[in-house]
């Protein structure tokens, strides 16, 4: 395979274009979501004074599908970027597979973790309502305005999911590219808001198949050292994947990297 040059600061920029164009379209499907089912909720309690499971059960399913579709085009998009940078013709049937073990891994967990947070918000609101003597109404409307609805935390999932996804795509399909010896270096934003340990980890470079060693705070002032194999890799927990922008970027031995 020939080799190819790459700037790592304009590889960098090009794919937080990429993350925040696919996450601004996420945040926009979600926090459609989010008033559809905020003003259903407050009709459900209003006229049978509790959210049935089976408002759950929708919540899920109708999340789990903007999120399919998010990571469906998400990865389509960081493949044929892969392809067209290398100058390779993408393989029939190649991203569908990677597609289907992100979704039933990672997206499948996250919307169950945002299913199960936003039951916690409901009954929180609930309980508050009734401990407090509200009237039905009040806490209905008290359960159409909730935190659980709140559109930063449709901007947050956004980012999350969208970063993941992009991150995992570039990962898997970089491993298809028949590179000789494939090498993954991390590229921090580098910028006041960036983590200080993510820009310490800015240049680290791993053969592919190998994590990234990240020496993350934790609670109490201590360090933990944090394995992730790609930037967002949820085995990072949340100090090292909430809000971040760092990127992953890949790249044979014998290319040319700037």
């Amino acid at each position: 395979m020939s080799k190819v040059r790459i700037n790592k600061r304009k590889e960098y920029r090009e794919q937080l274009r990429m993350f925040i164009s696919m996450s601004n379209a996420l945040r926009r499907r979600i926090r459609q979501l989010f008033k559809d089912y905020s003003e259903l909720a407050e009709n459900l309690y209003n006229d049978i004074g509790e959210i049935p499971q089976e408002y759950y059960d929708d919540f899920y399913n109708d999340t789990l599908n903007i999120l399919n579709r998010n990571a469906r085009d998400t990865i389509i998009s960081v493949g044929n970027r892969q392809h067209r940078l290398r100058l390779t013709k993408q393989e029939e049937n190649e991203i569908d597979p990677i597609i289907v073990r992100y979704v039933a891994t990672a997206t499948a967990q996250n919307v169950r973790n945002i299913t199960e947070t936003t039951r916690k918000k409901i009954q929180a609101d609930i309980s508050l309502g009734l401990e407090t003597g509200l009237s039905t109404d009040q806490i209905a409307k008290n359960i159409r305005k909730s935190t659980a609805f709140a559109p930063t935390r449709a901007t947050l999932i956004a980012r999350t999911e969208s970063h993941q996804a992009m991150n995992y795509g570039n990962q898997e399909i970089a491993k298809r590219l028949g590179l000789t010896r494939p090498l993954k270096e991390w590229v921090s934003a580098m910028d006041e808001r960036a983590r200080s340990w993510h820009k310490n980890t800015d240049g680290q470079r791993v053969e592919i198949d190998k994590p990234f060693k990240i020496l993350t705070p934790t609670a109490g002032g201590g360090v933990a050292e944090k394995e992730l194999q790609y930037a967002g890799d949820p085995q990072g927990g949340a100090t090292n994947v909430i809000n971040c922008r760092c990127f992953v970027i890949y790249y044979d031995e014998g290319d040319i990297v700037e």
